[in-house]
């Protein structure tokens, strides 16, 4: 009966449309579907060996490697070049064993092309409508006597890029009231008042290219 309930489980696994790749708690692969295998070129006897061989990207090495030495839940969006050019959402979770303890991974693998470049044209739109307001008259613009932290900068060049709350906060690896708090924090500073203003801010200052995060692209 067990035997059957692993095949099934399998069977449906295979079907799924996502990769799916399930490794041990040193991060060695257990299961890997048709999809993973698809994304991530595997090939030959790729079962216990570690994943992070099959990580070809360096920023895809490090997201893994932060990952797991943090043990929690993360996401993330990447692109790959081999075996073939695609975006890649990232889904990691940790395993824990009804004591708590850690014993495996779980690493989804979501194919976001076409959802990447859909994005990437509304953020094309959104900067080139900006800039043309721009032209309707100033904005206040900051006494110079107010500094942003460390993190307000990295979540104005975010919030500059287009990104919304729920997006800045997978990026940074914080909770979305932290943005929230944060922003309201540089907003003080800057004498802006609302994420138009913020955004434009960004824009003008050039604070947009000033934080890229892996997988942000």
């Amino acid at each position: 009966m067990e035997d059957c309930r692993h095949c099934l489980i399998r069977n449906a696994l295979e079907g799924m449309a996502s990769g799916l790749v399930v490794t041990d708690q040193e991060g060695r692969i257990l299961l890997a579907n048709r999809g993973s295998q698809e994304l991530l070129g595997l090939q030959g006897p790729f079962l216990g060996q570690p994943l992070a061989r099959y990580l070809r990207e360096p920023v895809l090495q490090t997201f893994w490697q932060m990952v797991r030495q943090e043990g929690r839940r993360a996401i993330g969006t990447f692109s790959l070049q081999s075996p073939r050019s695609v975006d890649v959402k990232l889904v990691v979770n940790p395993c824990l064993s009804p004591q708590g303890r850690l014993i495996g991974w779980v690493v989804l693998f979501c194919d976001v092309t076409e959802e990447r470049r859909v994005t990437l044209e509304l953020n094309a739109q959104l900067a080139a409508r900006l800039l043309g307001l721009m032209e309707l008259g100033p904005l206040r613009e900051s006494d110079g006597s107010a500094s942003l932290t460390p993190q307000e900068l990295r979540i104005l060049s975010l919030v500059g890029q287009g990104l919304s709350n729920e997006e800045v906060a997978r990026h940074l690896y914080i909770e979305v009231d932290t943005v929230r708090t944060h922003l309201k924090s540089l907003y003080r500073k800057l004498g802006l008042r609302s994420r138009y203003e913020a955004i434009v801010y960004a824009l003008r200052h050039g604070l947009d290219a000033a934080f890229n995060p892996p997988g942000l692209s």
